[in-house]
């Protein structure tokens, strides 16, 4: 019957997926229930921990909403490791390579699961997989330019789109992924023109021409890469005499060739025209409320946003408000949710319970199930929805879970009395087998019907002997080694389910 229930759960993940009509548009969400509540905390913080629980029952959504989107949710970025730090004094004297591939993924992986900010990883993955760059492209001498790229998306991807746009132009990761160091005047690379368009703030053939993208490729010429063989270090610069100073013609617009010292504001010239020209507001709108609530809007709601964007000097905070304040964000659409891609799963389930591994098990199991950051497959990012959920993705997730529930040493090594702890178990006088489940259930999100509680409940209430038969043995909330055996198990069971693998 234990066994049975992982797989009874799992082979009903077709119907978890089937999802109700989107509504009509819908006006500002004025109150909000305990399950708004945990939906919001589900989208905006990878999964409900109740820190964060305690917070916006206690200050209330628009408080919170204060507190992710304002000046109190702006932080200094996390210096690097301390190992890095050595490296880098080192550098100077011994050309030492820093950091290393798996480095600057586990860098960002530990940030998202031990930050008490979580919203701007939220959003510097969202932006990741939007302009999809990686450190792939990138040798010992330049990886560190992956640390600022990181951070350009955690620092500003709640900020000015502007700017935000123009930061990621002339990213020297992005000049090395779409070849951009290689763009000069006389022979201009038009990659990362077109991706501009088509990517990141347009769509395919959505008002660009062939033409467009050659005359954009013009102005996107002038950096180079420099590199210091016997520091082994590398850096980007811009080369005015690798400039194409000529006058450009775009969408039927003349843009003033610069020159001097200064020419790459040129780029922010192109970022200008393309937004006050074209319909920039509406392609970004619409990949938030997608990201956020549910797919194919209302052209209505889009418009609306779109408004708010250009209103607002294409500053992106007020339109993740007005997205989260939304009725449409907590729609039954909206909650019926998106399949959650591999690093949602991982690091949702370890804040929601607290149960951790090392970072670098974390980057392995990723790696594995086809998601490493900093590392996105192509310009388009990663696959979407359905394609998570093959036969062997499941295992690849299933493994990523089962390194979590059974990491007991490491648990133990962080000094910390893993069960009971506050974070994981509910109150000493609501540890009942069916208020486990509840509490657990709600925690994760996760929708049971009344067949399904009742075996979970069972599975709480029994064991296996030495002879591998299933016995009556009823749960004990205060027992620490029942619950460190039966809860482990029941959050593995649980992990498994359906519903688990959607946001």
């Amino acid at each position: 019957m234990r066994r049975s229930v992982a797989l009874a759960l799992t082979a009903a993940l077709a119907l978890a997926l089937l999802v109700p009509s989107a509504p009509a548009h819908a006006q500002l969400k004025t109150t909000f229930t305990q399950d708004d509540i945990e939906h919001l905390l589900t989208r905006t913080a990878f999964g409900i921990n109740q820190r964060d629980l305690d917070l916006i029952q206690r200050r209330g959504v628009h408080k919170y909403l204060n507190r992710i989107l304002g000046k109190e949710g702006r932080r200094r970025a996390p210096r690097p490791p301390r190992k890095w730090d050595r490296r880098a004094r080192r550098h100077e004297v011994d050309n030492r390579k820093f950091p290393e591939r798996r480095e600057l993924v586990r860098w960002w992986l530990n940030i998202m699961v031990e930050t008490n900010r979580p919203f701007p990883e939220v959003m510097a993955l969202f932006w990741h997989d939007h302009f999809a760059t990686s450190q792939s492209v990138l040798s010992s001498d330049s990886r560190r330019w992956m640390f600022d790229h990181v951070n350009t998306l955690r620092n500003q991807g709640l900020g000015n789109l502007r700017d935000l746009l123009y930061e990621v132009s002339t990213d020297w990761v992005m000049l090395d992924w779409l070849d951009g160091l290689n763009s000069r005047v006389g022979a201009p690379n038009e990659n990362y023109a077109r991706e501009f368009w088509e990517l990141h703030t347009l769509g395919a053939d959505n008002g660009y021409t062939q033409a467009d993208i050659e005359e954009a490729a013009r102005s996107f010429t002038g950096f180079r890469k420099r590199t210091n063989p016997r520091r082994g270090i590398a850096w980007v610069e811009f080369d005015e005499s690798r400039h194409d100073t000529g006058d450009k013609v775009i969408f039927g617009i003349t843009v003033p060739g610069r020159s001097g010292p200064l020419a790459y504001e040129e780029y922010r010239d192109i970022i200008n025209l393309t937004v006050e020209n074209r319909p920039v507001a509406e392609f970004v709108c619409k990949k938030l409320f997608e990201f956020f609530c549910f797919a194919d809007p209302p052209q209505s709601t889009i418009d609306e946003l779109a408004d708010i964007l250009r209103t607002s000097d294409y500053e992106l905070r007020p339109v993740i408000r007005r997205i989260l304040l939304s009725e449409e964000f907590y729609s039954s659409q909206a909650k019926a949710g998106f399949v959650r891609n591999p690093v949602e799963y991982s690091v949702g389930f370890s804040r929601a319970t607290g149960l951790k591994v090392p970072t670098y098990v974390l980057e392995n199991r990723l790696e594995d199930a086809g998601m490493r950051v900093t590392m996105p497959p192509g310009v388009e990012g990663w696959p979407k929805g359905l394609l998570w959920l093959s036969s062997q993705s499941m295992v690849y997730r299933t493994n990523i879970i089962r390194e979590m529930i059974y990491r007991r040493d490491y648990q133990q090594s962080l000094r910390r009395k893993l069960f009971p702890f506050p974070r994981l178990l509910p109150p000493e006088d609501q540890r009942s087998a069916p208020e486990v489940v509840d509490y657990y259930t709600g925690r994760l999100r996760i929708n049971l019907d009344s067949q399904q509680r009742t075996d979970l409940i069972d599975y709480l209430n029994s064991d296996v002997d030495s002879n591998d038969m299933v016995i009556a043995d009823p749960f004990d909330g205060l027992d620490e080694g029942q619950i460190d055996k039966k809860v482990r198990g029941l959050l593995y069971i649980l992990a498994a389910h359906p519903t688990y693998h959607m946001r």
